[in-house]
């Protein structure tokens, strides 16, 4: 599995110089960075190329790979991908394929939609029709997405944040609906709380259809200590031979990133560990 780290944690726009984190990624053990995007195009309105050339530039002199895009849709203003009105959609899928042109530019990799305000159902509107409204505007970015090498993962979440796609199952029967590659599922180890079956049961079953994984604990913060359940959850990635990302995703700003993630790392060698003995 291939280590990588959500830039977010760096304290975004106003936070900690982005050749600064990766320094502190690659020192701690960490191969690679998810981005979201907003942190670093801010509301798109800038220099988008000269931005993206200075990421190209910063990701090689430390030898830190691309990871992906997640929090696709925070940024710019006004984006709704399952809005009632046709202009809005059109606007935020047009969005959702610009990110997919500069993933691509970056080497391509794996785009997490979670993003719950900007595709639950509009006030009067029926779940039923917004996913259908959201199945479409899947569909009609697939085949773009997958030109690009990038991939657009469809995240559970739990109903408490949105009422579109609450568990794998759901985010599996939509993937199965659209049927086309560009279009795929992922684990988040905090958005389970729909769920009913442990981590590694979920993973067993819904694995074939699992292209990212995000790391992190039930309130959303890093994983220090390696409890029975994130053993049987690793164990199951590992005899499948799961060879994608597992990033870590938090949604705090810790005072000390550097002893943070030498934490996170001595979490994952022990489960590494654990798996190979197991």
């Amino acid at each position: 599995m291939k280590r990588g780290i959500c830039n977010e944690m760096f304290g975004g726009i106003d936070g900690m110089a982005f050749s600064e984190s990766l320094k502190i990624i690659r020192e701690t053990g960490f191969h690679g960075v998810e981005i979201a995007p907003h942190t670093l195009f801010g509301d798109f309105s800038g220099g988008i190329k000269r931005t993206l050339d200075e990421i190209m530039r910063e990701l090689d002199g430390e030898g830190v790979a691309f990871a992906g895009f997640h929090w696709l849709l925070v940024g710019p203003e006004g984006l709704y991908i399952n809005s009632p009105e046709k202009a809005v959609r059109e606007k935020s899928w047009d969005h959702i394929k610009r990110l997919a042109n500069l993933g691509g530019e970056l080497g391509g990799g794996p785009m997490t939609l979670g993003s719950p305000v900007q595709r639950s159902s509009a006030e009067g509107v029926e779940v039923q029709e917004t996913m259908k409204l959201f199945a479409d505007g899947l569909s009609s970015a697939a085949d773009h997405i997958t030109g690009t090498g990038c991939s657009l993962l469809v995240e559970a979440l739990p109903s408490e944040f949105t009422d579109v796609v609450n568990t794998l199952e759901e985010a599996r029967a939509l993937i199965d609906k659209i049927g086309k590659p560009g279009i795929g599922g992922m684990f988040d180890f905090h958005n389970t709380d729909d769920e009913n079956a442990p981590w590694g049961e979920l993973i067993q079953a819904h694995l074939d259809y699992i292209a990212h994984v995000h790391l992190n604990d039930a309130g959303g913060v890093a994983p220090t200590a390696v409890t029975e359940e994130y053993r049987k959850a690793f164990q199951v990635l590992t005899e499948n031979k799961y060879d994608q990302w597992v990033s870590l995703e938090i949604f705090t700003v810790p005072e000390d990133p550097r002893a943070l993630l030498g934490q996170v790392g001595n979490f994952l060698d022990e489960v590494d560990v654990i798996k190979e003995t197991a």
